[in-house]
Order: C-alpha cells, then sequence, then structure tokens
C-alpha cells in the first residue's frame, strides 16, 4: 500500500470517526431534549390537574358559602373573600382543602401590654383540645395583631358541608372569645 493509498484510507477512517461521533452526540441531543418536552408535558399535565383541582374546590366553597346566605369575591390572588356574622374572612384554596384565615381580630398597643402574656395565652389555648383554630401573631411597629387559620379537607363527598362550614366558621369565634377571657385571667 502506497503513502498516498495510506493517507486517504487515514482520511476516510478519521471522516468516518467524526461522522460517528457526531451521530452519537446527534441522538444524546435528540434524546435529551425528547425527555425535556416530557418532563415539560408532565409538569404542564400536573399543574392542570392541581388548578382544575383548585377550580373544583373554589366553585363548590363558592357556592355553599351562597347556601349559608355570604356573598364571596375572588380577589386578585384567587383566594375566596367574604363576610360571615359581620366578619371578614377569607380562604386560601389546594386542592381539596381550605384554609380558612380570619384576620387582624385583635390589635394591643406594644407599649401597653406585655408581649410574653400574650404568647402565653396562645399557647394555653393550642395546647387545649377543644379549640381547633391555630393563633398567630403579629408584631408591626408598636402594634401586635392576632389572626386565626383553620385548614380543612373540602370536598362534595363530605355529608352536611354547609354545616361543617358554619361550625367551622363559629370555631373562630369561641377561640376570639377563650383568648379574651384567658388573656384577662392572665392579667389578673
Amino acid at each position: 500500500m502506497s503513502v498516498m493509498e495510506m493517507d486517504i484510507f487515514r482520511i476516510f477512517l478519521y471522516a468516518g470517526l467524526f461522522v460517528g461521533i457526531l451521530a452519537y452526540l446527534g441522538t444524546k441531543l435528540i434524546y435529551y431534549f425528547d425527555k425535556k418536552r416530557e418532563r415539560k408535558m408532565e409538569e404542564n399535565q400536573k399543574q392542570q390537574q392541581e388548578e382544575a383541582g383548585v377550580l373544583a374546590t373554589r366553585n363548590l366553597l363558592m357556592s355553599t358559602l351562597r347556601e349559608m346566605g355570604c356573598q364571596p369575591e375572588i380577589d386578585e390572588e384567587g383566594d375566596v373573600r367574604f363576610q360571615y356574622q359581620g366578619r371578614f374572612f377569607y380562604c386560601c384554596l389546594e386542592k381539596n382543602v381550605i384554609n380558612i384565615v380570619y384576620p387582624c381580630w385583635e390589635k394591643f398597643d406594644i407599649r401597653s401590654i406585655d408581649i410574653n402574656d400574650i404568647y402565653t395565652t396562645i399557647n394555653k389555648i393550642h395546647l387545649s383540645k377543644n379549640i381547633w383554630c391555630r393563633i398567630i401573631c403579629t408584631v408591626e411597629e408598636n402594634t401586635v395583631s392576632l389572626m386565626s387559620v383553620y385548614s380543612t379537607v373540602f370536598i362534595s363527598e363530605i355529608p352536611f358541608l354547609k354545616d361543617l362550614l358554619e361550625a367551622s366558621l363559629q370555631d373562630f369565634f369561641i377561640t376570639q372569645r377563650v383568648f379574651e377571657l384567658e388573656f384577662q385571667e392572665l392579667k389578673q
């Protein structure tokens, strides 16, 4: 075999090797983008299912609140806001779950109270077996604000859903009253 034939052979060998490497990398790129597209489709499908679940929960909540005589509204964040017995509430929604919030039901001037008394009262209530709401204390500037949160499964298969929601809302008022009594007792 002559030198020229050897050079031609090497050129074809390197060209074949180069084409093989390109084919391998091309296959890997196609596989990568195909898997990425599949993951994106799965994420979109999961998100659509979640959104559909939240929408179903929202619709069920809205109809139940209307049945109770409330006038629910959806705010810009997608939360359901409503008034019950003259008090404002809002619900953050998840699929089959509502998180009812009773915002800012009590305010104190931090300069006129001992905040540890508030924390002690809250802890005492949370340890009680009769209260289902959770009290959250926030401090901004010189004001201490209390709000309550209650989470529950909210699906159409629950019997007497309206009664459950009304009882849950009543629990906020009970929690507020228990706090007032316990706080007064602690201060004496």
